[in-house]
């Protein structure tokens, strides 16, 4: 009877198993209460039992809130768009997994928010995942700044802009360039195609139309399968380089030593962002930088409004485009306009500032440099004299955003930390 009654219940632990298998779990760890203006740690526990393949923790913060990574365990840490993302191509092997990560708090929030999560993994080819119990954390007010310019953490995103100090951007820029091709000594031409990919870690493709009489050999492939057929370039990556930009270069010979003009080049970019393939995106064409022209803006005008009225923009303070590739400090970025003389009374800089309009906001940026590291030098200027701690460098050409990298290769300047 007793040998039955164990038979018994090894048959049931066997289908409890099969019914929880791994027993997954997932517990969150914060503070009841935050101060504005410091920092905490998030503790994520996780149970995985026998789980060993891909798996991924999700989870979305308030504005005003910003998450850098702390133990990970070996996963891809990502924040973007308030969303904090652990990715594991594959599970480690302990049954139990501490990761953490830091929250920093605007200094000018309070209120009570409610923190979240999912825990999403593969098991037997099917998608399965584990909600978390949502934590409410309690931010109480900075007793440092000034009660009229606090606001409750779920309004603060459509209610204020960033004080100086704390940048707010869009989301990440995925760009392709690709630089006018560089004549060599025998006819042939050397191309360089810059990627911009920020944190996209998997599947890519660059795809490159070749005029007819070239033949294409890799110079870098940057851990790339490199191909060419049919008169067609390709880069394809199953897991895209570490670093959030790089160059890949490759070369064109003439065939039969034939002399041939500069060669025309067509091509697009493809990625994967949340496992779905976006559509192809053209790679765009590097213009080198036409004569710099010093732009002479007019003394701002005394703002006589008082607290409370609207604010109006100056004409003096609109950020005029020049020509050719140049950088600017960014400052600030927000959705309401602000008196700039008054919002910026404590960062004594001896450059104006100004604001221009961009992806719905607007942005204050001070200086203009041809040179990158002249930008860096005021950039740590900013920095070391002012309450500006966030403070970074921006990138125009002939008054166009682009990206800091793609300045950097348009104007073949070298980077400097």
């Amino acid at each position: 009877m007793v040998k039955l009654v164990t038979t018994l219940l090894n048959l049931l632990v066997i289908l409890a198993l099969q019914i929880f298998p791994g027993n997954v779990s997932v517990k969150l760890d914060v503070p009841s209460q935050v101060q504005a203006g410091s920092e905490f740690d998030v503790t994520i526990t996780l149970n995985k039992g026998d789980l060993e393949g891909f798996s991924r923790f999700q989870q979305t913060i308030p504005a005003g809130l910003t998450a850098v990574a702390g133990t990970s365990s070996n996963a891809d840490f990502t924040f973007t768009d308030r969303r904090v993302r652990l990715i594991w191509l594959r599970t480690p092997k302990p049954d139990e997994i501490i990761v953490t990560y830091r929250v920093k708090i605007d200094e000018r929030l309070k209120g009570t928010f409610m923190l979240d999560g999912k825990f999403s993994y593969i098991e037997n080819n099917e998608r399965k995942s584990v909600d978390i119990n949502p934590v409410a954390i309690t931010i109480t007010p900075s007793p440092t700044v000034d009660p009229s310019l606090i606001v409750d953490v779920n309004d603060f995103e459509k209610m204020t802009m960033p004080y100086p100090g704390a940048t707010v951007e869009g989301a990440a820029n995925i760009t392709c360039i690709r630089q006018t091709p560089i004549a060599g000594g025998q006819g042939d031409f050397i191309v360089k195609v810059l990627v911009s990919k920020e944190s996209t870690r998997r599947f890519a493709k660059i795809e490159e139309d070749v005029p007819p009489g070239y033949t294409a050999v890799a110079v870098d492939a940057r851990d790339a399968i490199f191909t060419f057929k049919d008169q067609k370039v390709k880069f394809l990556w199953m897991n895209l380089p570490l670093e959030p930009f790089f160059t890949v270069t490759y070369r064109l010979i003439p065939k039969n030593q034939a002399t041939l003009p500069q060669p025309v080049i067509k091509g697009a970019f493809s990625y994967l962002v949340d496992d779905e393939e976006k559509p192809a995106e053209p790679v765009a064409e590097a213009v080198k930088p036409a004569e710099k022209q010093v732009v002479t803006a007019k003394e701002p005008a005394k703002d006589t409004k008082k607290p409370g009225a609207t604010v109006k923009t100056d004409a003096a303070l609109v950020l005029v485009p020049e020509q050719g590739v140049y950088y600017r400090i960014q400052l600030a970025a927000g959705h309401k306009p602000v008196n700039v003389e008054q919002y910026f009374r404590k960062v004594k800089l001896d450059r104006e500032i100004r604001q221009e309009e961009h992806n719905g906001w607007k942005k204050y940026s001070v200086g203009s440099f041809s040179l990158y590291r002249e930008a860096r030098d005021y950039r740590v200027h900013i920095w070391n004299t002012t309450p500006v701690k966030d403070a970074f460098i921006t990138a125009y050409n002939s008054g166009q955003r682009i990206t800091v990298q793609e300045a950097l290769m348009i104007t073949e300047q070298r980077w400097y930390q």
